[in-house]
Parts: C-alpha cells; sequence; structure tokens
C-alpha cells in the first residue's frame, strides 16, 4: 500500500500542490470519521450486550423474590392450620377478636 506522501506525490503532479492537499486532506478526514462511528457502533453493541445481561439478572431475582414471598406465604398458613389443629377453639377466638 503506498504511503499518504507517496499519493500526495502523484496528485501533486496531476492536480496541483493545493488540490492535492485538500484531497489528502479530506481523506484522511472522511476515513477518521468512519473509524470513529465503527469504534462508536462497537462501543453500543457493547454497552446493548450488557444492559440485556443486567435486564435477565433482575428479572432473575424477581422470579426468586417471588418463590420465596410464595414459600413464606405458604409457611404462614401452614402455621395457623397448625395453631387452629393443636388450640382450637383458643385460637378461633383469637382471630374473631382481631377480625372485629
Amino acid at each position: 500500500m503506498p504511503s499518504v506522501i507517496a499519493v500526495y506525490e502523484a496528485l501533486k503532479i496531476k492536480l496541483g500542490e493545493n488540490e492535492a492537499r485538500e484531497l489528502i486532506e479530506y481523506i484522511e478526514e472522511v476515513t477518521d470519521k468512519d473509524v470513529l462511528k465503527k469504534e462508536i457502533k462497537s462501543e453500543l453493541k457493547n454497552e446493548l450486550v450488557t444492559k440485556e445481561e443486567f435486564k435477565e439478572e433482575i428479572y432473575k431475582l424477581k422470579e426468586e423474590i417471588y418463590k420465596l414471598r410464595m414459600d413464606t406465604m405458604k409457611m404462614f398458613y401452614l402455621m395457623i392450620i397448625i395453631l387452629i389443629i393443636l388450640n382450637g377453639d383458643k385460637i378461633i377466638n383469637f382471630l374473631r377478636y382481631l377480625i372485629k
């Protein structure tokens, strides 16, 4: 691949010094912008992947919290049933008192 100087020298002969310099500067500027765009796109893709992974983790945590909540409720109702079975009338009267 020819160097920038070699390309400039070849263009200078055909186009003139100012035009060759302007063309080389334009090409460098456009190339730099393309490289920058590619870098930005790559960073954005990585960011999106990270956000998706984060969303998945949040979803998993919500599922775990829901399961724990359900287990806690089951244990609570099971304890109430056991208390009612063991203490019968006393618990029923106490629950009626709470409801009033």
